[in-house]
């Protein structure tokens, strides 16, 4: 019961027309002892939660989900605002990161980013092709820079204007 209103305190912020949009990608909300954190799996719309998850990542988890009912990968408007200020052919903002996370991963390093972990890059999507960066590997950046816009939107304002603008764009289209 404990987790079940924590989670809930943490969602009532979100605008109730994002809770709709983002709830058919969403089967359940599952609490587990996962010390690997949070995360979302689509193919069973589930938001797995870990019992010791930090404060903001079910808003994370959820933009997961919102990126995926608003189809944000086919939205021009946004793929326009994730490359500004990003050259596409500078392999070397990409790093390799053993120690910060629980895994290594993959992430390219930027001023926007409000996090290292928004610029996380997924190697199952293809990370570079020879010649550019492939941006739609950094699957943490919507869901991560829509957590900072509730959690802390001074600081998404100060590092990524555009997107902040974006969020609360989605916010005045909901009347």
């Amino acid at each position: 019961m404990e987790q079940r209103v924590s989670i809930e305190k943490e969602l009532s912020v979100l605008p109730r027309a994002h809770r709709e949009a983002a709830e058919p990608q969403i089967s359940r909300i599952r609490v587990e002892e996962n010390p690997n954190g949070s995360y979302y799996d689509p193919a069973a719309k589930e938001l797995i939660m870990s019992s010791t998850r930090k404060p903001g990542d079910v808003i994370h988890e959820y933009g997961h989900a919102l990126d995926r009912a608003l189809k944000l990968e086919r939205d021009a408007t946004f793929i326009e605002i994730r490359k500004k200020g990003i050259d596409v052919a500078a392999i070397d903002r990409i790093a390799y990161d053993e120690d910060t996370f629980t895994e290594p991963i993959w992430r390219m390093t930027n001023d926007k980013f409000v996090s290292e972990y928004q610029g996380r890059m997924y190697e199952s999507y293809g990370i570079y092709d020879g010649t550019e960066i492939n941006l739609s590997s950094m699957k943490d950046y919507f869901p991560e820079g829509y957590r900072e816009f509730f959690m802390d939107p001074d600081n998404l304002k100060a590092h990524d204007p555009d997107l902040y603008d974006y969020i609360r764009g989605l916010l005045d289209d909901q009347g």
